[in-house]
């Protein structure tokens, strides 16, 4: 099997995707294995992103015959991200988690809401390349979701700080920055010109979006002053908001969350 971090740790059987489309793959079609031409698989392929899936589920007392051929049935997507928890596991439970992930990838909706201590509800939208960005993308991180306006000084004085004093420090932990622009110099529409532009001046290298008119962020910054800073948690959980820019006070809350459970 290929030298995966997935390999590091093994505590015995573990009951994987039992809410999972895959755990069919568990020994249904045992009695395929001399099939020479793969009569039975509905796209005549196997996906070769499967077969790793396959391994790691086999290694993890999960694996039957016809896993490979179940698995190419599946979403494009699904089958991409199964394929990134291979990557990304240490140890079968970590496994099981991930793949839930992939099934369910957003928090809960029985909590949303506006208000400190309500789950954020999702969002989508675009970025300088025209790029569609959700906020459940980040489903499992800790985010500084940030509005924020060219034509505000205040708000220039956060976007040349950003990326050295919380962005670099604690990327690699599971810490993102979502900077949402509410309008150009203008006060007009942040197009993705000017989004491409913006970034490139403060060599941001996390994410910009376009919020005319704080569409999204409005509902969420009470006294409509920016810069507007609001902290959420791996589980989506709104934590903290804050308005200008405190980089010592975020960086001890950023540190905080961080040290606490996500999904998976």
């Amino acid at each position: 099997m290929r030298k995966r971090h997935l390999w590091l740790l093994i505590f015995g059987t573990i009951a994987l995707f039992s809410a999972i489309a895959l755990v069919s793959c568990n020994g249904s079609n045992s009695g395929d294995d001399d099939d020479d031409g793969g009569d039975d698989d509905d796209d005549g392929e196997i996906n070769p992103l499967c077969v790793d899936i396959c391994e790691a589920l086999a290694y993890c007392d999960q694996g039957g015959d016809g896993c490979e051929q179940q698995c190419s049935t599946l979403d494009q997507e699904v089958i991409e991200c199964y394929h990134e928890c291979v990557d990304a596991s240490e140890s079968c439970e970590d496994f099981e988690a991930c793949m839930t992930f992939c099934d369910n990838p957003g928090p809960p909706q029985d909590d949303l809401g506006t208000d400190i201590g309500d789950t954020m509800e999702n969002f989508t939208l675009l970025n300088e390349k025209d790029e569609e960005v959700s906020l459940y993308d980040y489903y499992g991180k800790v985010l500084l979701v940030i509005e924020s306006s060219a034509n505000c000084p205040y708000c220039a004085d956060e976007a040349g700080s950003l990326e050295q004093d919380l962005y670099q420090p604690y990327k690699d932990q599971g810490f993102e920055i979502l900077l949402l622009m509410a309008a150009n110099y203008a006060g007009a529409e942040p197009d993705a010109s000017f989004l491409s532009g913006y970034k490139d001046r403060y060599e941001f290298t996390f994410q910009i979006l376009g919020d005319y008119r704080a569409g999204v962020m409005g509902k969420y910054n009470d006294d409509g002053y920016v810069p507007f800073n609001m902290l959420v948690d791996k589980n989506m959980v709104i934590r903290d908001k804050s308005t200008g820019y405190w980089p010592n006070y975020l960086s001890m809350k950023i540190e905080d969350y961080l040290e606490e459970d996500g999904p998976f």
